[in-house]
């Protein structure tokens, strides 16, 4: 079609001019785009969602197989002392290897948050130190203790997102020492390096749940979502940004 017979088909208003071609249809902005892109979305997330199936595979199943039969071979002590303290550690640790893995930021207070959520349950609750017994309700002290272990985490990654490198390791140092020294030396919350001995969990559903074949599951369960909810965390778009950043945080910014 020659510029002419374009300029005059514009001109005139008129599709007469036009060559004949298939009509094309148009979506507007509407309910119809909006349920468009529901599916889409909903399709990527039953993907990735299968994707990460897959990608567990069996060695995982293995692996939950394993330990789901650990605290029936092995004695008491050895399943709370040993395989549950090793889980609740290796929540920790996931956190960091989040961080500095898949974000590039290196940070040494996460010990710190986890001691903020344990002194928070332990004050709040019942320990063996009287004098320091607030002695609420445990479906109260868990919030809070989740609330003040997210707000510390939320006030080290603003102070330390002012950094980078080295820097960030520092700061981070810096503020778990600080919190330690602080913990050692103060008695009148946190009982001074003796620390708050004696904090029960509550018997809830006739379950006592500082034995050790309850305290183990229920940490192995908390343990598991939390490893997963990394591994889905990793293949969302903010996962992928977060690793770019790590990779490349110039051309990220």
């Amino acid at each position: 079609m020659s510029a002419a017979r374009w300029r005059q088909a514009m001109k005139s208003g008129s599709t007469a001019a036009l060559p004949n071609r298939p009509p094309v249809r148009l979506q507007t902005i509407g309910g119809a785009a909006r349920a468009d892109t529901a599916r889409i979305d909903r399709r990527s997330e039953d993907s990735t969602a299968r994707r990460l199936v897959r990608e567990l595979g069996w060695p995982h199943a293995l692996l939950l197989l394993a330990l789901l039969v650990f605290p029936f071979v092995a004695s008491p002590f050895i399943t709370f002392q040993i395989g549950a303290q090793a889980l609740v550690l290796g929540l920790i640790a996931l956190s960091l290897t989040f961080l500095g893995g898949y974000g590039g930021m290196i940070s040494l207070a996460q010990m710190t948050v986890a001691g903020i959520a344990g002194y928070t349950v332990g004050v709040l609750g019942i320990n063996g130190n009287e004098e320091i017994n607030v002695n609420w309700p445990w479906w109260l002290i868990v919030p809070c203790a989740l609330a003040l272990s997210m707000a510390a985490g939320a006030f080290i990654g603003w102070l330390s997102a002012r950094t980078e490198g080295i820097y960030t390791i520092m700061i981070t140092l810096a503020i778990g020492v600080a919190f330690y020294y602080l913990v050692l030396q103060n008695y009148s919350v946190f009982n001074g390096f003796q620390g708050l001995q004696k904090v029960y969990p509550p018997v809830v559903a006739g379950v006592n749940w500082r034995d050790p074949l309850p305290f183990y599951l229920v940490v192995l369960a908390w343990s598991g979502a939390g490893y997963l909810a990394i591994v889905y965390l990793v293949r969302t778009p903010f996962g992928i940004a977060l690793q770019g950043i790590r990779d490349n945080p110039r051309r990220m910014a």
